[in-house]
């Protein structure tokens, strides 16, 4: 059992009651929910437009929502810094996860899952984009370098001068999350696209070494939280992760072709069966009717 280290205690929170810092985090998880909606009804347009746009869209959001969680995280009263980036891993995990798997099978067609521009199209469009936008934008780390190269050399005291040149402070919330929505995005979808899973260890085997070169660079050193997140995200996260991916594997394997054919209680419906036809190999004509 880990013990809290007095450096990551809040003791400005200490006083707070239990009441007050419930309504606090169902307040900030409701402004999440409401988060979520809105980019779902974004991702929705910009998708009807292209659909590596969308995916380009969905992968900024994802790299711009911690800041937002870590306002409304800023907001709550915690006991300790563990607990804190706990609350803020379940948002940025709840808006990832989300904006990164569920929308884009909520507004895709059914009958376009198979389809060009369909489903199997945008999620490899998803991976792409995950894969360049989240690591270009941790690379090129654009807030450093004008710490660095623009604010301290013109800063008044020595004190200000090294508070720009001591590297970006990371949430170790928002890390576990960035690898928890790949691996949620493969689960999600690898009953329908297999080739997730070789996607999936390629974008983490990129995020592992931006990480690595950002931790020993450009990252500021972060405090001694103890276990909670890892603990939190392996009892919670791989349990969820796997109920969807059985959940959505029989969906799909149960809706292949997805065609609906038989949308009429099981029935085949009359309007694709009676009729004459013409395919394309045979020039003759074939009369269908309910009886054959």
């Amino acid at each position: 059992m880990s013990q809290r280290q007095p450096n990551t205690e809040r003791w400005q929170d200490v006083n707070e009651k239990r009441k007050e810092r419930l309504k606090q985090q169902a307040l900030t998880t409701l402004c999440t929910f409401i988060a979520v909606v809105a980019i779902a009804a974004i991702v929705k347009t910009v998708n009807n437009t292209s659909v590596a746009f969308a995916a380009f869209a969905i992968a900024i959001f994802n790299s711009l929502f911690p800041m937002v969680a870590k306002a409304l995280t800023d907001l709550e009263a915690h006991y300790s810094e563990g607990g804190k980036q706990r609350s803020l891993y379940f948002k940025i995990a709840l808006f990832r996860w989300a904006n990164t798997a569920v929308v884009i099978t909520i507004i895709t067609p059914f009958t376009s899952t198979l389809s060009d521009g369909g489903l199997i199209d945008q999620i490899y469009a998803l991976f792409i984009a995950e894969i360049v936008t989240t690591n270009a934008i941790q690379l090129l780390d654009p807030v450093g370098h004008i710490q660095r190269h623009f604010l301290a050399p013109r800063a008044k005291t020595q004190d200000a001068m090294n508070l720009n040149m001591q590297g970006q402070v990371f949430e170790l919330a928002e890390r576990y999350t960035n690898m928890t929505k790949i691996l949620f995005l493969t689960l999600w979808y690898c009953a329908i696209y297999p080739g997730a899973f070789f996607m999936c260890s390629f974008a983490l085997l990129i995020n592992y070494f931006v990480d690595r070169f950002s931790l020993m660079r450009t990252w500021k050193r972060p405090p001694q939280l103890g276990g909670k997140i890892s603990e939190f995200s392996r009892r919670y996260f791989f349990s969820l992760a796997i109920v969807a991916m059985a959940i959505l594997s029989s969906y799909y394997w149960a809706s292949f072709p997805f065609d609906n054919l038989c949308r009429n209680d099981g029935q085949l419906d009359t309007e694709y069966t009676d009729g004459t036809w013409v395919l394309p190999d045979n020039p003759i004509p074939l009369t269908l009717n309910k009886d054959d």
